[in-house]
């Protein structure tokens, strides 16, 4: 529970100036979630890609045919902030930053209204502080002690002039209510799975000694586990809801590490031709979310509100762009749910 606002006079200056630079007693009006309360987002990002092309222009490459599927799923435990009067995760709008504009003004103005009356307390106040560190009583008693020997003076004449300056100032711009609030990330995880093959036909001059003068080379790859984690998960905002347009802002998580899968390659290229050795080789593929084929999404998205937003979810085609099977169609899930 908030404690309520300061009522002597001496105090009650300091609490305007306060109240001039934003930090004044707060109320809640929209549906928010309470701060710290519990959340999840789960993501599912399934890709695929198949194909052939053939012959090259020059007859060295025959075929080339491969198919490819690839399936992360990941889970984040997600955490509410307070609410707040500006987003995190989008920008603001035209309305938001004219008012923004205002405000930097409207406090520049206000400190130098308030600053040379104010001087003296804010000093005496510093010194309070300096004094007690975080005794709280100290802080209290001490507090009531100046503003006693202050009581009738001109010096919390000027003071209570200033404050009720700033605070007009301050009034003129109010720092607005609030409208979003965000959802950072608490801890991650999630699994992975890698089934993939290709075949090649090609006409290497080496190969003259195969049949038909043609090597074949064929190679399947085969990957699942859990995802491997970055040393630390950083606590960025994941979600953000607009109560006022009834949005949903999303930055997705990724796997930003490169999975483990093995490559099991065989061929009758002769030796001195082979461009991968035959047998099974240990692999690492990095998982592409964009469609320019990068490891992490370009940027957050917003989607309208379908219902109570405690509970919304989405779907996101992607095509990516790349050579054989680097080129496919990626398919997005997401669901998040709050308490």
């Amino acid at each position: 529970m908030n404690k309520p606002c300061s009522t002597h006079p001496a105090l009650a200056a300091i609490g305007t100036l306060a109240l001039a630079s934003g930090a004044a007693c707060a109320a809640h009006a929209a549906d928010f979630a309470p701060p710290g309360a519990k959340g999840t987002l789960t993501v599912s990002y399934h890709y695929e890609s198949s194909g052939k092309i053939g012959p090259s222009k020059d007859k060295t490459l025959e075929l080339h045919e491969w198919q490819a599927q690839r399936q992360v799923d990941m889970k984040v435990d997600l955490v509410a902030d307070k609410p707040a009067p500006m987003p995190m995760l989008q920008a603001i709008d035209a309305v938001q930053a004219a008012r923004f504009d205002k405000q930097q003004q409207q406090a520049r103005k206000t400190v130098a209204l308030a600053s040379p009356a104010m001087a003296p307390m804010m000093a005496d106040a510093q010194a309070i502080v300096a004094r007690c560190g975080d005794d709280e009583k100290c802080i209290e008693r001490e507090t009531m002690k100046m503003g006693a020997a202050m009581s009738g003076t001109q010096q919390l004449d000027d003071t209570l002039k200033a404050g009720k300056a700033a605070g007009d100032a301050a009034a003129a711009t109010p720092p607005g209510a609030a409208r979003y609030q965000a959802w950072r990330v608490a801890a991650q995880g999630g699994t992975y799975r890698i089934e993939q093959s290709s075949r090649v036909v090609h006409a290497d001059p080496g190969c003259m000694v195969n049949p038909g003068h043609r090597c074949q080379r064929r190679s399947e790859g085969k990957g699942a586990g859990a995802l491997p984690q970055p040393p630390k998960t950083v606590a960025v905002q994941a979600v953000e809801l607009d109560a006022q347009a009834q949005t949903l802002t999303l930055q997705l998580p990724a796997p930003l590490m490169p999975l483990p899968y093995s490559d099991t390659v065989t061929s009758d290229e002769p030796k001195g031709t082979q461009v991968v050795p035959p047998g099974t080789h240990a692999r690492q593929q990095l998982f592409r979310v964009t469609g320019d084929g990068k490891a992490t999404p370009d940027k957050p998205f917003t989607v309208a509100l379908k219902g109570g937003w405690r509970t919304q979810s989405g779907e996101q085609l992607v095509r990516v762009s790349g050579d054989a099977s680097e080129g496919g169609t990626l398919r997005v899930r997401w669901t998040f749910s709050a308490q």
